[in-house]
């Protein structure tokens, strides 16, 4: 089966010293010709701060990118440089992995620093809902046999110039 998206995973940054928060990117295009609802789990890192699950919906051919912050341990030992691996992977099956590094003596990034980095890519989305329009649906019967084919009527009322509805 071919791939519904391409998924790519980076830190942003290269060096991290022990108890840093890193910010992780992860880039997702859409491949198809239709809306794509995902679900993203974060598979393997040190740590992650928050949920490791995050829900998307891409547009036709949409590129868009998701963050997390992983954490990194605090045991690391002075002479030692640590390689750790981090994935992620979709509820399609693909899988983005990466590695970074962190020492004891590498520059440490705090929560905030991290928090900052990932507010300064993200986009803010503006959207206007369409709030004033209204959608009823009901069916001819209560209970079907999976035999019979259903009828939904539905009545959409409301504001609808420029507006395309589809079921």
């Amino acid at each position: 089966i071919d791939p519904h998206i391409e998924l790519e995973i980076e830190t942003l940054g290269e060096e991290f010293g022990r108890e840093s928060y890193v910010p992780v990117q992860v880039t997702i295009q859409n491949k198809e010709d239709f809306y794509l609802p995902l679900k993203l789990i974060f598979t393997k890192a040190p740590g992650v701060l928050g949920s490791n699950v995050k829900n998307i919906l891409l547009s036709p051919q949409e590129e868009s990118s998701v963050f997390w912050i992983v954490t990194v341990p605090g045991d690391a030992e002075p002479g030692f440089v640590y390689t750790t691996a981090i994935e992620v992977e979709s509820m399609y099956g693909d899988t983005a992995t990466n590695e970074f590094s962190y020492a004891y003596g590498y520059g440490t990034m705090s929560q905030h620093e991290a928090e900052e980095i990932i507010a300064s890519l993200q986009t803010t989305e503006e959207t206007e809902y369409l709030t004033d329009i209204e959608i009823e649906c009901s069916t001819d019967k209560e209970f079907y046999y999976s035999h019979e084919t259903a009828t939904i009527s539905c009545e959409v009322t409301g504001e609808l110039e420029g507006v395309e509805v589809c079921f």
